[in-house]
């Protein structure tokens, strides 16, 4: 088979695909496209699910950030969604890289930071929060290799820094 045979038969192929769907919209049992558009309604879901799907997000925990014991983790919480404010302030996009000028930092560690530090220990479930600075937002929780302490930033609106506990 010549290579144009090959491209003429991938381009009938092509096109018969893109048209069965719009033969099967057309066939419609009958019933014209724009009348079953305009029976359609919005139908609530089951009361459970969406008691999950709008339950606040920010308040999630993982077991993600574990001490090196595995006996304490840290839980990041933020204070729901970022505000206009956060979302609002002037940022640079470099080549997909979005920073935040004023702060010198990229732009997630402004607009996706949290508010609260806490560490669990997961025996007894006791929770000890983690001191952060007034006006700071925190993320980058990371423990030290021995898990006796926790290393964060502190986010503050025109600068960042480097915190332990």
């Amino acid at each position: 088979m010549s290579l144009m045979t090959a491209a003429r038969s991938s381009f009938l192929l092509l096109t018969l695909s893109m048209a069965a769907p719009l033969l099967a919209q057309e066939r419609n049992n009958g019933n014209d496209p724009m009348s079953v558009l305009t029976r359609e309604t919005y139908v609530r879901p089951p009361a459970d699910i969406e008691r999950l799907v709008t339950a606040p997000r920010h308040l999630n925990v993982t077991l993600a950030n574990q001490s090196p014991t595995r006996r304490l983790f840290v839980k990041q919480q933020s204070d729901g969604m970022p505000t206009i404010q956060l979302f609002g302030k002037p940022w640079y996009n470099l080549a997909g890289f979005q920073v935040d000028p004023k702060a010198n930092r990229a732009r997630a560690l402004t607009t996706r930071s949290g508010v609260v530090l806490e560490i669990i220990d997961v025996v007894n479930g006791k929770s000890t929060p983690v001191e952060v600075p007034q006006g700071a937002r925190v993320s980058g929780a990371r423990w030290s290799p021995n898990g006796m302490q926790l290393a964060f930033m502190a986010n503050f609106d025109d600068a960042t820094h480097a915190l332990h506990s």
